[in-house]
Formats: structure tokens, C-alpha cells, sequence
């Protein structure tokens, strides 16, 4: 059955602000974090797709004097929603081009996923003028696999196996496979699932904050002796490069303004 792959995590960050934010840190921690949108973090082991719940630990951060330009360090704790495919993670996407050799996908609406002909030894006719890839027992007159999972074109809807992923010049794909039990392929449109069309929100996901987002005693000791708290939601995304994204997806702001 396929998942997501996403996940709320709340974390505490150091943030090190320029002097500039001296009189307004939040303003200053919200353009920090604004820059994690839509990137992949290794420590975080995920693509950042939106924060909400920031909280500033400290009533005056420290000063780190520089001859050029002095900075401020303030810790934070801060809710991130997470896309954290992994190997061997089952995933749905919807088909935005048919190649020769390969089909590219879209994972939320976002994601770049590719799977090449020998991860999906099934459709062995390609039929590049018609769009499509067909299975040995397809006709090359049928277009329609009539639930048969028989024929794969753009629009298709795939469950894939995650076999890979990529990271190149700040881009983050995933590559997969249809060989596995498991892995399904289906075309009609009304069948979509909202995780393959539409692009995630933070209040999809309140039950994992109250789980998992919880901050420690010690942790929630540090927030009541501050004053310098504020809720805020961001929802922004920002789609890879050769992608044309779900219209949904206008909620989540681009990274790079």
C-alpha cells in the first residue's frame, strides 16, 4: 500500500541572525527558515515543505563580535512538515511525460520521480508517437487499460517502489520501480488520491503534531521563561525545475522570492 512519505518533526535549531534583526528576531528567524523551504536537509533526513510553531528560546541572543559584520545567536524550537522518502518506501505519483527509455512523475504535485525501462520490465512496447508504454498483451490500437493496469501514459497514476534518490545542483528526485509486488499502475483520473495531486499542508497533519511534535519537560520548562514567543503558519512550495506543478500548490509559498 502506498504512503506519503511525510512527517512532522519539531526540532530545536540555533540560528545565527544578523545584527540588523537586533530589535525584531522573529522577523529575522522567519527569513532563515524561509530559506530551509523546499530544500533537503541532511540532518533532518527530508525535503522541508513548511514550518509553523516557532518559538524564540531566549530573551536576548548572544553577540558574536565580527571587525565587518557582528551577528546574533538565538535558539529555537520550530514544527516542520517533512517529505522523507526512504528505499524501499512505496509512493503514488501521476505520469508528466513518456519517454524511450523512461517515464517521468510527480510526487505531491512537486517531487521529480523518474523510472526507467528496467524498472518496469511489464511494458516492454513503447509506443513514443502515441505516448504510451504498453504491456507484451496490450493491442497497439488499445490506448485504454480498462483497469488492467495494462498501459502506461501521461496521466497515469503509479504506486512505484523507491529504489534511489538524487540530490544534484540543489534538485532532489527519486528514482523507482514497477517489478515489485506491490506496484500498480491505473489511469482513471477519479481514482487519484489526494497525496498524488495536490501539494501537502501542515493542518493535514495536526494528529502528528500532538505525537510526535511535543516538546520535551525540559524543553517546555525553556519556552514558559520566554517572552518572545509567536505562532506563525507558513505553507510554501516551490516546484523543481522542468516540473509543472499541481494548480494546489499555490498555497505554499516559493522558496526564492
Amino acid at each position: 500500500m502506498a504512503t506519503d512519505g511525510l512527517c512532522v518533526k519539531r526540532v530545536r535549531l540555533q540560528v545565527q541572525l544578523s545584527h540588523f534583526y537586533a530589535a525584531s528576531p522573529m522577523e529575522g528567524v522567519e527569513a532563515k527558515l524561509d530559506k530551509m523551504v523546499m530544500e533537503y536537509s541532511e540532518e533532518m533526513q527530508g525535503v522541508v515543505l513548511c514550518y509553523e510553531d516557532v518559538v524564540i528560546l531566549e530573551r536576548t541572543g548572544k553577540i558574536i563580535v565580527d571587525p565587518f559584520c557582528s551577528t546574533i545567536i538565538f535558539h529555537v524550537f520550530v514544527t516542520f512538515l517533512l517529505f522523507t522518502p526512504t528505499t524501499g518506501l512505496l509512493l503514488e505519483a501521476k505520469v508528466n511525460q513518456v519517454g524511450m527509455e523512461h517515464i517521468g512523475l510527480l510526487v505531491h504535485g512537486s517531487f521529480n520521480a523518474s523510472i526507467t525501462s528496467s524498472f518496469a520490465t511489464a511494458y516492454s512496447t513503447r509506443d513514443i508517437a502515441g505516448g504510451v508504454w504498453r504491456s507484451k498483451n496490450v493491442s497497439s490500437n488499445d490506448n485504454n487499460d480498462g483497469g488492467s493496469s495494462s498501459v502506461i501514459h501521461v496521466g497515469s497514476v503509479v504506486v512505484f517502489k523507491v529504489v534511489g534518490l538524487n540530490l544534484a545542483d540543489g534538485i532532489f528526485s527519486i528514482v523507482g520501480e514497477i517489478n515489485s509486488p506491490g506496484t500498480s499502475v491505473r489511469s482513471d483520473p477519479l481514482s487519484i488520491s489526494s497525496s498524488s495531486s495536490s501539494s501537502p499542508s501542515m493542518s493535514s497533519f495536526a494528529w502528528a503534531s500532538q505525537d510526535n511534535a511535543s516538546p520535551s519537560p525540559t524543553e517546555e520548562k525553556e519556552e514558559e521563561n520566554t517572552d518572545s514567543t509567536k505562532k506563525i503558519s507558513k505553507k510554501k512550495s516551490q516546484p523543481p525545475s522542468k516540473s509543472t506543478p499541481n494548480n494546489n500548490s499555490k498555497n505554499l509559498k516559493r522558496k526564492h522570492e
